[in-house]
């Protein structure tokens, strides 16, 4: 089968191959200041926009008539209110993760500028 082509399944599947051993390497390979942007805020960020849609929901439950009362907003209202907050916080949120963390976002044009090098290709001649 020499000078065929692979099929289309098998080129995928060395894509992928690739794909997950440059990502590897790159979580081997990174310094502290990049294992800190790519990571570590990371985490930070969605635990900082998980306790914002808690605690605003809370809040705004909190805006709910008390029972037997006629102060507040009825009950439904502050259902729709929290439901368009929540929706509309993680929209938000996954646009801003979206332009910090994606391909080409923030954090690696920032890191290419700090003169980051991308992971290095193996010699294949080297031995282990």
């Amino acid at each position: 089968m020499r000078g065929h082509p692979l099929s289309e399944r098998a080129a995928r599947v060395l894509r992928e191959a690739v794909d997950r051993d440059r990502k590897l390497r790159r979580h081997t390979d990174a310094g502290w200041p990049e294992w800190t942007l790519r990571e570590l805020l990371r985490y930070f960020y969605g635990v900082g926009v998980f306790a914002v849609v808690v605690i605003g929901s809370l809040q705004i439950g909190a805006m709910a008539s008390p029972s037997g009362g006629a102060e507040g907003i009825p009950l439904p209202g502050v259902a729709l209110i929290s439901v368009v907050f929540v929706v509309g916080v993680t929209y938000l949120a996954a646009r801003a993760y979206l332009s910090l963390w994606a391909k080409g976002g923030w954090v690696d044009r920032f890191l290419d500028r700090r003169g980051r090098t991308p992971p290095r290709e193996e010699d294949p001649g080297r031995g282990p």
